[in-house]
């Protein structure tokens, strides 16, 4: 299968007036040509410099970032060209311009011809389900027909590459679903490559094919999400307790099972169990500390597999969850 984007040893280091701190470390990973991607990492993974390295809003330190076999890191031009951005609520564009001020700057400016441009505007418009907003300002548009806007943008420039940034982040249940089925046009009808980077582990996991998890810099998993979700027996339930747990129960359950959070206000209990072993087991424990439980809820595989790792990387001490890069 054809790549659509290659990262070899992508290096960047940060200087926060103190000291040298490494955001990206020699990351190396391809993304195959007309998939779903999702970016994953907690908070200070990477994501967001991968993301800004990729469209240029920040020069890497050092590595390359191939779209086919363009070098886009050392062609500003073919990077327009190739690789756009749809950001949460429509920040990537100018407010004070209608949509299709906006669709035919970001247009030009990726040297598309204004005039060849009209009649595929008004498909993409009339795809997208928003011809009525086409003459209108952006700044007067909701949160939701900004996002379309965004893509709307995206997809005038031709891009072969779609970075989302947080899709979902703001929307309700039912457009959700609506975007998921854009994103899913947007690699059937326009042949695009969509990244998107989400902490939403249920929306990720029922659209992309593959993702790119990183921590700390470092490159965890690059693939199919399903050999991803295989690599990591483990699962990830949420146990509802009818009463607070005392902290005598607590240091009972922490010596007998992994706990990756207990929150007391909801009295919901997180563990992490391999799924390898009995769940009687897991029951017999809960039982055996006193615990009464209402519910038991497990989580998606993809959702495991990452708090497997964030766990891990806790435990170690390798993760700083007030660094955000």
């Amino acid at each position: 299968m054809s790549v659509a984007l290659r990262v070899n040893d992508l290096y960047k280091v940060y200087n926060n007036g103190k000291k040298n701190v490494t955001a990206l470390n020699n990351i190396s990973f391809e993304i195959p040509q007309k998939s779903i991607c999702g970016l994953l990492g907690s908070n200070g993974a990477g994501k967001t410099t991968l993301i800004k390295c990729t469209v240029g809003l920040l020069e890497p330190t050092g590595g390359n970032i191939f779209v086919g076999e363009t070098d886009i890191t050392q062609n500003a031009t073919e990077r327009l060209k190739h690789v756009s951005a749809v950001l949460e609520g429509g920040r990537n564009l100018f407010w004070y311009m209608t949509v299709k001020e906006n669709m035919r700057y970001f247009s030009l400016l990726r040297g598309q011809n204004a005039g060849d441009n009209k009649t595929y505007n008004r498909d993409i418009l009339e795809y997208l389900g928003i011809g009525d907003i086409y003459n209108r300002r952006v700044q007067f548009l909701s949160f939701g027909m900004r996002q379309r806007a965004s893509i709307a943008v995206a997809l005038a420039c031709r891009s072969d590459v779609i970075f989302m940034d947080e899709p979902t982040t703001g929307l309700d249940i039912s457009y959700q679903e609506e975007l998921a089925q854009l994103i899913l046009k947007l690699r059937d009808v326009y042949d695009c490559t969509v990244i998107l980077s989400s902490h939403d582990m249920h929306f990720v996991n029922g659209v992309c094919s593959d993702c790119v998890l990183i921590n700390k810099g470092e490159l965890v998993h690059s693939g199919k999400i399903n050999e991803f979700k295989n690599a990591f027996e483990i699962d990830n339930y949420i146990i509802s307790c009818r009463e607070p747990l005392a902290d005598k129960q607590l240091f009972f359950l922490e010596n007998h099972i992994i706990i990756r959070q207990y929150d007391d206000e909801k009295q919901n209990l997180e563990v992490l169990w391999n799924h390898t072993d009995n769940l009687y087991k897991l029951a017999s424990i809960l039982h055996e500390c006193g615990i009464d439980v209402s519910r038991v809820d497990k989580m998606s595989g993809l959702a495991s597999a990452v708090s497997s790792i964030t766990k891990r990387q806790v435990e170690k001490g390798e993760t700083d969850p007030s660094v955000s890069v």
